[in-house]
């Protein structure tokens, strides 16, 4: 029961053995997969850099290559992929076969782009707020401001990387009544 789908295709393309997983991963039998190319699971979006990396590969311009891609499952689902691929030579030097490990990444790329997609509503709602918003490391570092932050201190987000909050306002040390410090230290809104 492995995690990672294998397969070993011929020089065209053509799976020739195919492990359970990638049976799995794909929804298609080890039957009708051999009956197949990895360019006809492939999704048309990623056709062209999927060939053009096994030409290299063939080639002898490349020992082998990673490439998130996407396949087209039986049911039509598009699934995310991390494939890796390295050739399999005879005694002469002459390549063989294709081998393939193949790992679904599709949960990975979903959290991905619902993180972007939070980061993108949060970044909005901030900017829209007219006070003032600081958002600070534990050790007081400023990771950013809202856009009223910005402006207030006329300052941009690369001037104040790796910069403490009491550093922006001339002090060289925290702030005695730190509401910051405060909340830390007690656990208790300031």
């Amino acid at each position: 029961n492995s995690l990672i789908g294998l397969t070993i295709c011929d020089l065209t393309g053509r799976f020739i053995c195919v492990n359970d997983r990638f049976c799995q991963i794909s929804g298609y039998t080890k039957e009708e997969l051999q009956k197949m190319t990895y360019l006809d699971i492939t999704y048309e979006e990623d056709k062209e850099l999927n060939k053009e990396m096994s030409q290299k590969l063939l080639e002898g311009e490349i020992p082998s290559y990673t490439l998130i891609k996407r396949y087209v499952c039986k049911d039509s689902s598009l699934l995310w992929i991390n494939l890796k691929v390295s050739l399999i030579y005879d005694g002469t030097g002459k390549p063989l076969f294709f081998v393939g490990n193949i790992d679904d990444i599709s949960k990975q790329i979903k959290n991905e782009t619902q993180l972007e997609e939070t980061n993108t509503l949060l970044f909005y709602t901030l900017n829209a707020i007219p006070d003032i918003i600081t958002i600070l490391g534990k050790d007081f570092d400023v990771i950013r401001y809202n856009k009223a932050g910005y402006d207030f201190l006329n300052v941009t987000e690369e001037s104040i990387k790796n910069k403490k909050c009491y550093e922006l306002f001339g002090n060289g040390k925290l702030c005695e009544k730190c509401p910051t410090k405060l909340a830390y230290k007690t656990k208790e809104k300031s």
